[in-house]
């Protein structure tokens, strides 16, 4: 008797699963801004042997996964100035655990990233954790300023060697 209670049980608990699907949290909707197209200029300033030198690059921010997550890639062009251009898959969503916005990254170098943050303070948002790149692990994190609703500014730094270090910044506009 005991032995055919547990499938049912299991079945009936799996039912009210299916029944009620998740949503994805309101929370995320503090994120809309980053969806769509973005051109971006600035500078990356001198880390891992690379020079300081100019960089362009495109942002393009989309919502899947049954919008749980966006999808936020950001694309270096090379030139002359800029042989090696990063790329960056950045994944943003909502920690249900935590009460906090996640972000797992991978680069084009085999770097990768997580980190979290609280949300938006006044007009910028700082995703902050460890950056592991180049078989180091440091501190790093990304700051995103609102200028107005077409126009925000990037910076990431790094703690090297006890010092949060510019890595790079830049004006991007959509």
């Amino acid at each position: 008797m005991k032995r055919s209670l547990i499938p049912i049980l299991a079945l009936a608990f799996t039912t009210s699963l299916l029944a009620a699907p998740p949503v994805p949290n309101p929370r995320l909707a503090e994120l809309r801004s980053f969806s769509g197209h973005w051109t971006c200029s600035g500078t990356a300033f001198a880390f891992l042997g690379m020079p300081e030198h100019k960089t362009t690059a495109t942002i393009d921010g989309t919502w899947g996964l049954n919008d749980y997550w966006i999808d936020v890639h950001y694309k270096e062009a090379k030139s002359a100035a800029n042989p090696g251009p990063v790329e960056v898959r950045y994944f943003w969503g909502w920690d249900e655990e935590n009460k906090q916005f996640t972000s797992v990254a991978v680069d084009n170098g085999g770097g990768h990233f997580a980190q979290a943050s609280p949300g938006w303070e006044k007009d910028a948002i700082t995703f902050a954790g460890n950056m592991h790149i180049a078989g180091k692990t440091m501190k790093f994190h990304d700051v995103f300023t609102r200028i107005n609703a077409t126009k925000m500014m990037h910076r990431g730094e790094a703690e090297i060697e006890g010092k949060w270090t510019k890595l790079d910044e830049e004006t991007c506009t959509k």
